[in-house]
C-alpha cells in the first residue's frame, strides 16, 4: 500500500490467484465495494481525512508462481529423460 504525503490518497495493490476470468471478477469487486471498503478502513484507522483508495493489480506473485511452474515442469522433463537414457 502507497499513502500520499497527505493521506488523502491512497493505492492499494492486490494479486489473483486464477485466470483472466477471475481477475476481472476480482477488479470489479474492487471497483464496486471500494466505498464500503474505505468506509471499515476508517472504523480502524483515525485519520482527519478518509483516504480515496485506488486498487492496483500487483502481477508480481503471478509472476513468481510462473517461474515456479516452469521450474517444475523442467525438473519433470530432466527426470524422465534420466530414466529413460541408457546406462554408460
Amino acid at each position: 500500500m502507497d499513502v500520499s504525503a497527505d493521506l488523502r490518497n491512497a493505492t492499494v495493490a492486490y494479486s489473483v490467484i486464477g485466470d483472466e476470468k477471475m481477475a476481472r471478477q476480482a477488479q470489479s469487486f474492487f471497483k464496486k465495494h471500494a466505498g464500503e471498503i474505505r468506509k471499515e478502513v476508517n472504523r480502524y484507522v483515525i485519520l482527519k481525512y478518509s483516504p480515496r483508495l485506488q486498487f492496483v493489480r500487483d502481477l508480481g506473485i503471478e509472476r513468481g508462481n510462473r517461474v515456479v511452474e516452469i521450474l517444475d515442469q523442467l525438473n519433470i522433463e530432466n527426470s524422465e529423460n534420466e530414466t529413460n537414457s541408457p546406462n554408460v
